[in-house]
């Protein structure tokens, strides 16, 4: 018998091996965050700023993030990460934003499939920077409703307290 160690280089890998499942799923995702994910984010990026906020993207190896902030407050915070199913991988999101309204802020978490997953039999392969786009503006619409909302009724409690404060002084 042949002695196995003379084999192994001496990085202690075989590089003849092939890659496991792991392996090859991960730069699987690895090349989704970089040429899907991050493109997405990159033309997101332009947009919001246009508009007047500050976008900040982190790169991971286990994920890829999009941070939006206006005046220095955090709008919202979109992250894509890789979730395992038994026969393939699939990107997941988390999306974390501040509720309003009250008097206490509350971080809002939510993580959902990128896509459906159950209704298509979509790969990673297949989706694209303009499914990583829609996902994000479906929910960056809801956080900045929820904005506007919190500031009408903000300012219009500011105007029923200086209508009371006036009625007072007459």
């Amino acid at each position: 018998m042949a002695n196995w160690r003379l084999r192994i280089p001496e990085t202690g890998s075989n590089q003849s091996a092939p890659l496991s499942r792991a392996a090859t799923e991960q730069a699987e995702f690895t090349a989704f965050l970089e040429n899907v994910v991050k493109a997405a984010y990159e033309e997101i990026s332009t947009r919001v700023e246009e508009q007047g906020r500050t976008t900040e993207i982190h790169m991971a190896i286990s994920g890829c993030s999009l941070s939006v902030s206006h005046n220095g407050v955090d709008e919202i915070y979109y992250h894509v990460y890789r979730y395992a199913l038994p026969n393939r991988i699939f990107p997941y999101v988390e999306v974390k934003f501040k509720e309003r309204g009250s008097r206490n802020l509350k971080v809002k978490r939510t993580g959902s499939p990128l896509l459906d997953f159950n209704k298509t039999n979509i790969t990673i392969k297949e989706i694209t920077k303009e499914h990583v786009i829609t996902s994000f503006d479906k929910y960056y619409n809801d956080v900045l409703s929820a904005i506007a909302e919190a500031q009408a009724s903000e300012a219009a409690e500011r105007d029923e307290y200086s209508y009371d404060q006036k009625a007072e002084q007459e």
